[in-house]
């Protein structure tokens, strides 16, 4: 548990916590969050709106690559199984309009089109407001963090009430966040987005230093200088 009280009844605990960390001294993931919530969302939007055949004509004309079209899969999502970049392309396409045209041209009924464009709009800009709150890497002032709370309890009332979504693990989160940035003004630098970013960089000088391929403790020791002056030294200066 990370309740840093006794059980009471404000908590769903019934024994005193092995861990006493608050919530907001835990960082909550954005970039997984986000992942996680494009996942529902998109699900919402290609899953229960449309037809397979609707989705395979928007995806080939967004040009959207599936992790089969891909090497590698980091930051993937569920959805389609489109990679994390996929995903954020996606989400600022005219995707809702591609969606409604390729109705059309299946001879939707016309009310039926709109319906699933309005709410393919509406979650697509659900998806925009989480990748510039989730993902920002300057501090929030209290314009900003206001803007990021009242976006979090939209996003969620939607989901549960308008589209009728149960509460998920990576829904509740988005309210840690609104927690955590309360407390601490930050989100995206700490993310786990740059580390993300330093594995990418370090497997690159695994392959630069492949030559020592018969000398590992020599290829990490290259490896992790290289790292240390990119990322740590910099810093310093």
């Amino acid at each position: 548990s990370t309740d840093a009280g006794s059980p009471d009844e404000e908590h769903s605990v019934s024994n005193i916590p092995l861990l006493r960390i608050r919530p907001t001294h835990i960082v909550p993931l954005p970039l997984h969050i986000y992942l996680g919530m494009g996942e529902i969302i998109f699900d919402e939007i290609l899953v229960k709106l449309s037809s397979q055949i609707i989705v395979d004509n928007v995806v080939k004309h967004l040009k959207i690559k599936s992790l089969k079209d891909r090497e590698g899969g980091g930051g993937k999502t569920d959805v389609f199984k489109f990679p994390g970049p996929e995903l954020h392309k996606l989400s600022r396409s005219k995707f809702p309009q591609i969606l409604s045209g390729a109705m059309e041209r299946l001879e939707y009924n016309k009310d039926t089109v709109k319906s699933v464009e309005d709410k393919a709009k509406t979650l697509q800009t659900w998806m925009i407001v989480l990748a510039r709150y989730l993902l920002r890497t300057s501090k929030f002032k209290t314009k900003q963090f206001s803007a990021l709370a009242k976006s979090v309890e939209e996003v969620l009332d939607g989901m549960t009430n308008t589209f009728h979504r149960n509460l998920t693990p990576k829904m509740h989160m988005l309210r840690h966040v609104v927690q955590f940035v309360q407390t601490h003004k930050v989100m995206g630098c700490v993310s786990e987005q740059q580390l993300e970013s330093m594995h990418a960089y370090m497997n690159r000088l695994l392959v630069r230093h492949k030559n020592m391929l018969h000398q590992p403790a020599e290829q990490l020791r290259r490896v992790l200088a290289d790292t240390l002056e990119k990322y740590i030294l910099p810093q310093r200066v």
